[in-house]
């Protein structure tokens, strides 16, 4: 210590330096085996979605989506995670990994179409479009049909019946015992493909094991509506998308000019669904300064504890969310 106490200023400062920047690179770069979870940014969701050629109505308030941040555990976020009350370490082996994959892009391509048609009929829009059949997002790995179908199919035929809605798929597959081959027509790559599928039971409901989504003729909509989310991932912006669609193409501001959060997934008849890490989109939403935010119903016994100044409104289905914002 002496010794290095003889050296001249600049040395000890320069070797000071070097020591502080080795120690960040350390913390930032060392990998630990925990994945840290905390409250995300709670993000504005007007930019996030341009509409064309519509009347549209401006609002005085804001809609924001809140997301979690999770991520591999660095020596630093294990700091982080020390310092913040909201944050928490998880075992990684424990937990699925939160990163973006191609999976949790097409749930958040189906939140953003579904938005759009619940907001749309909810506004009093009719939507005549072609029905085309249903698309294949997504194959469950442990579907008995992962051979037959692939990403980007299109279902247009289940035995002989012709595929004109979501409900005659459905009605389609309780018509059949589980475990019985049936045939199916698909459209592959513009073209009609034959291939032979078989029903599974999960909590005693008949299912093939895919994602799927209502492909219909774009001229559904009566004018463009194109999302920007970037980044976000996952199918729990679905009520908040349909909320600043739906708020855009009316004339009453719901937001009453406050700040508003909102998650949720939502289908296409409306219905509001949970999504995972409730308390830390508590905590993103009242940080972001939102004053209410609007919660799945079946997230409702989860919750530990209320941010101060926020309220919590749960709502089962978009119409509950639109008359809560409207009293």
């Amino acid at each position: 210590m002496k010794a290095f106490l003889k050296k001249p200023l600049k040395v000890r400062v320069l070797r000071g330096f070097l020591l502080s920047a080795v120690l960040g690179l350390a913390l930032v770069v060392t990998p630990t085996p925990y994945r840290l979870e905390a409250p995300g940014k709670a993000m504005p969701v007007e930019p996030m979605i341009v509409i064309g050629k519509a009347e549209l109505y401006r609002s005085e308030g804001a809609f924001l989506l809140p997301t979690i941040l999770s991520e591999k555990a660095t020596l630093l976020y294990c700091l982080y995670a020390l310092l913040n009350p909201d944050a928490v370490l998880l075992d990684e082996p424990r937990v699925q990994p939160q990163a973006q994959t191609p999976g949790q892009a097409r749930e958040m391509a189906l939140s953003q179409y579904l938005s759009a048609v619940v907001a749309l009929e909810a506004a009093g829009y009719k939507l005549q479009g072609e029905f085309l059949g249903l698309r294949i997002l997504d194959v469950a790995p442990n579907s008995p049909n992962r051979e037959e179908l692939r990403r980007g199919d299109t279902l247009i035929r289940i035995g002989e019946e012709e595929l004109n809605s979501f409900q005659d798929f459905k009605k389609a597959l309780q018509e059949r015992p589980v475990g019985e081959p049936f045939s199916a027509v698909v459209i592959r790559e513009g073209n009609r493909v034959s291939i032979s599928l078989q029903t599974f039971a999960v909590d005693n409901k008949p299912m093939i094991g895919v994602m799927l989504r209502p492909e219909v003729n774009p001229s559904q909509f009566p004018f463009p509506i194109e999302f920007r989310s970037g980044s976000t991932v996952g199918g729990s912006g679905g009520l908040v998308f349909a909320l600043e669609i739906y708020n855009r193409l009316t004339p009453e501001d719901i937001t009453r000019g406050k700040v508003v959060a909102a998650t949720g997934t939502l289908d296409q008849r409306g219905r509001v669904g949970p999504i995972g890490g409730i308390n830390f989109k508590l905590s993103g939403a009242a940080e972001a300064g939102a004053n209410t935010i609007l919660v799945p119903a079946e997230n409702w016994s989860e919750i530990r504890a209320v941010p101060a100044g926020l309220e919590v409104i749960p709502v089962a289905n978009f119409n509950d969310a639109l008359d809560a914002l409207k009293k």
